[in-house]
């Protein structure tokens, strides 16, 4: 992709088979530092500053008793890996030497911390204890990121108490804007847990929990279906992650479960809000104000055998009930709208007297093993239901407008992850870690009964009835299994991983007809609804569109510490994504070679200063929501374009057959669409007139888009307690899909304002419209970051963020009411990002 070359089927197969040979000797060879755990570092001195080589350094969880014993090598260097998030106990012991301990070390998911020890002359059977605590900043750390930690997640007020929202107060991130996902398949499906990192939309984020996948694949986004109080602490990292970090090209959410220790503790909690005790929000139509929430839920863990087995459990329920937010227009008519209802038959009458509600539950369990010396692991289960009544009010419909009662949805989701880590310590030097991961994911949304499926969407007012481009429901699989591995010789420190991801799933669909209505006063005018443009399809059906991914990727880094304080990181990623099923996807995109570089130079020793930067190419999943619409919106006999739309756009031909679907009849003129839809919606009368067809479908060829970053950040710690970062980072991506309509032909004139006039000619008068999803996107993101945390003694912090940003980009979302306005000139939709927030 990124250099445009192709890989031919003999290569394809090599290649496979070479990434399967990777992910077996990576099994069997060195594993590499998972996202999910922490190293540590240092150099071992004696009071006169020279380095002392062969100490033995114990590195001890306080909590676990686990243990891992290295030595200090010719540069009095040593290196502890694949260490879990906790509390540690560090001691060294060397000949003519007093023994020191250094206890209360806390390490933080993906840290890399160093602690240089200084001995103390004395008998060995002396032991003194060490009052020495490793830098606020990390002097060996290339990769631009901010932890969250244990104290941090469990003691910020969070309104929903969903552990991704903290992912707000780290830089460069922001809530996605509504633009990136209206209009687009799911958009809104999963609002909470959309993110914009570095200007980038939303789709092109993930998350790893516990090391394995934690993100739906259809839909393109992180998941949050964990408890707040079953998450230990996570890292975001938004800009230069290393290799071993894939399929992301915007931000990479790295999370930790809580997990047992060698003491009993447990808890019990609940939470309440309700009107009563919340300040009533501006936007609040008097009389729906009504509003409870209540959660609840406890914590256990302890040792089920000391020092080998700890078990980790939490349940959490919730109850929710609210009054929706509809607008002003909508209850101002109400008795006018319902008369309209009547006049067309509708069994059903709109009221606002409706309450949503919202029940989950949920329950993680979790158990740590320790296996003698070398060997220890963990096994997770988690499972998430929830249900939704009137759901839906409130949200956009196909054209935006506010969703009412009649359209509201029965929306059921669940959940459910297990997850099998195994770490091995075969010698100081050799770390394995392999795991397998498995997810399913399913939810329906069932229309209420009785209601036509037709959606009437009066501009400028609200939009009832079903909705006409939305799915009924999901099923989606995932497997994952990988293999990482660490090597530690010298001043290298070598990585090598590899990973294999399937996803099987299977989409319900059920498309309605559509009725636009030019406002409120054609909808309730006496011979009305008076319809702009009607979309009927001939025969409401049930598809279920299945699908299969196999995705491969696999990694090689190796971290060179050149000097003391002098480190540089280097390597490369490969990833490739096979797409089998309904889809118009005919060729793979295979060139995704990833090069990443970077380097960290510290000075000073009491008040460290670090400069780290670096630069980096980032390869994301390609966008999925829109290749499962390939299977419903392509119509008859696909391919069907004529000679002079096939010349004119000759990608075409490479599009493979498709099975036949129904695609709707549009009729345009209100006089036309009027009578097309009384006919259709009282006597269920389908036209027999043609009518250009709709179409949206993905480009035969679509790659996966990438990005080129780049980032310089220098990190001072001012005290033992205050630390100030500076930092600059920027993105380029390529490749983004927008969604042209390529069935116009080139302008014939000049409109007054200097823009093309196509006059609505077309090369295939069969189609109205046809939205091809195009790799012609692109957005670019510079940011200026100041950062200041400061450390109290007494469990209390501050962590303050400003980002100085400008984003820009020439499409806000792979949407038809957001597609580039001039598909011949989309150098006119270049401007502000619909993410860009200059001031955060």
């Amino acid at each position: 992709m990124l250099w445009g070359n192709k890989i031919g089927r003999n290569l394809r197969a090599d290649l496979y088979g070479v990434i399967g040979g990777t992910l077996f000797l990576a099994a069997v060879a060195f594993a590499g530092q998972m996202p999910a755990t922490a190293s540590l570092n240092g150099v071992v001195t004696d009071p006169m500053g020279n380095v002392v080589a062969g100490a033995r350094v114990t590195v001890r969880n306080l909590d676990t008793e686990v243990s891992q014993l290295v030595e200090t090598d010719t540069r009095g260097s040593y290196r502890v890996v694949s260490l879990l998030p906790g509390r540690y106990e560090v001691k060294v012991e060397a000949a003519g030497f007093a023994v020191s301990v250094i206890p209360g070390v806390t390490l933080t998911v993906g840290q890399a911390a160093t602690l240089d020890i200084v001995l103390k002359v004395g008998a060995v059977q002396e032991m003194v204890e060490v009052t020495a605590q490793a830098p606020l900043v990390e002097p060996t750390r290339t990769a631009i990121a901010q932890v969250l930690d244990e104290r941090q997640v469990h003691a910020l007020p969070i309104n929903t108490r969903s552990f991704v929202q903290l992912t707000l107060i780290t830089p460069k991130v922001v809530p996605a804007s509504a633009a990136s996902g209206r209009g687009a398949y799911m958009g809104d499906r999963y609002k909470e847990n959309q993110f914009s990192f570095s200007g980038l939309r939303y789709q092109f984020n993930y998350q790893t929990m516990d090391g394995a996948d934690a993100y739906v694949w259809t839909a393109n986004v992180v998941k949050s279906f964990y408890s707040l109080e079953a998450v230990r602490e996570f890292r975001v990292v938004n800009s230069l992650y290393t290799v071993e970090q894939g399929h992301a090209m915007g931000g990479i959410i790295n999370v930790i479960t809580r997990s047992g220790t060698n003491e009993w503790h447990g808890s019990l909690y609940g939470f309440l809000r309700n009107d009563k005790l919340d300040k009533t929000d501006i936007l609040t139509t008097p009389g729906f104000r009504a509003f409870r929430r209540g959660q609840f839920g406890g914590t256990i863990g302890g040792p089920l055998r000391r020092d080998r087995f700890f078990l980790f459990g939490n349940y959490e329920g919730q109850r929710q009930a609210k009054a929706p937010r509809f607008p002003a227009v909508y209850l101002q008519n109400l008795e006018a709208i319902n008369a309209v209802l009547e006049r067309l038959g509708y069994l059903e009458r709109e009221t606002p007297n409706v309450l949503q509600t919202s029940d989950v539950d949920q329950f993680l369990v979790r158990l740590d093993f320790v296996l003698g010396e070398k060997h220890t692991g963990m096994v997770r289960y988690n499972f998430y239901d929830m249900e939704n009544q009137n759901d839906r009010i409130g949200a956009s419909g196909v054209t935006g407008e506010p969703i009412t009662t009649l359209a509201a949805r029965l929306h059921t989701l669940r959940d459910q992850g297990a997850v099998l880590l195994l770490n091995s310590t075969f010698s100081p030097q050799l770390v394995t870690t392999m795991g397998v991961g498995f997810a399913k994911h399913a939810y329906q949304l069932r229309p209420r009964p009785g209601v036509p499926m037709v959606e009437l969407a009066v501009v400028g007012a609200f939009s009832s009835g079903v909705e006409a481009a939305d799915e009924q429901g999901l099923d989606e699989k995932r497997w994952h299994v990988f293999s990482h591995a660490n090597y530690l010789r010298g001043n290298h420190h070598v990585k090598i991983g590899a990973e294999y991801l399937r996803t099987d799933l299977a989409n319900h669909v059920t498309p309605g007809s559509l009725a636009v209505i030019p406002g409120l006063a054609a909808f309730t005018a006496p011979n009305g609804p008076l319809v702009f443009q009607v979309r009927i399809h001939p025969e409401q059906y049930r598809l279920r569109l299945s699908m299969d991914a196999d995705q491969f990727g696999w990694f090689l880094q190796d971290q060179w510490q050149a000097r003391r304080n002098l480190t540089f990181t280097y390597g490369v990623r490969y990833d490739v994504e096979r797409i089998r099923g309904i889809t118009t996807l005919v060729e793979g995109d295979h060139n995704n070679f990833q090069p990443r570089v970077g380097f960290a130079y510290s000075v000073g020793q009491l008040r460290p200063m670090v400069i780290r930067g670096g630069y980096g190419v980032f390869i994301s999943d390609r966008y999925h929501p829109y290749l499962l619409i390939d299977g419903f919106v392509h119509g008859s006999n696909f391919p069907s374009f004529n000679e002079e739309y096939a010349r004119a756009n000759p990608f075409v031909r490479k599009y493979k057959p498709l099975p036949d679907t129904v695609v709707p009849l549009i009729i345009t003129g209100v006089e036309a669409a009027t009578a097309a839809f009384l006919d259709y919606v009282r006597r269920g009368v389908i036209p027999t007139a043609p009518s250009p067809q709709f179409m949206v479908i993905s480009a035969p060829d679509i790659p996966n888009p990438y990005a080129q970053q780049w980032s310089l950040e220098v990190e001072r710690q001012l005290s033992p307690s205050w630390v100030v970062t500076i930092s600059y980072s920027g993105l380029r991506s390529f490749k983004l899909p927008l969604l042209v309509n390529h069935n116009l032909r080139p302008a014939v004139a000049r409109l007054p304002n200097g823009k093309n006039d196509y006059q609505g000619r077309l090369y295939d008068t069969r189609f109205g419209v046809t939205y091809i999803g195009q790799p012609i996107g692109y957005s670019i993101y510079h940011a200026g970051t100041l950062t200041v945390r400061r450390v109290f003694a007494r469990h209390f912090g501050i962590t303050a963020n400003y980002v100085f940003s400008r984003a820009i980009d020439n499409g806000a979302g792979n949407s038809t009411f957001i597609a580039p306005e001039d598909p011949y000139n989309t150098r006119l939709d270049r401007g502000l990002s619909a993410e860009h927030a200059k001031h955060r």
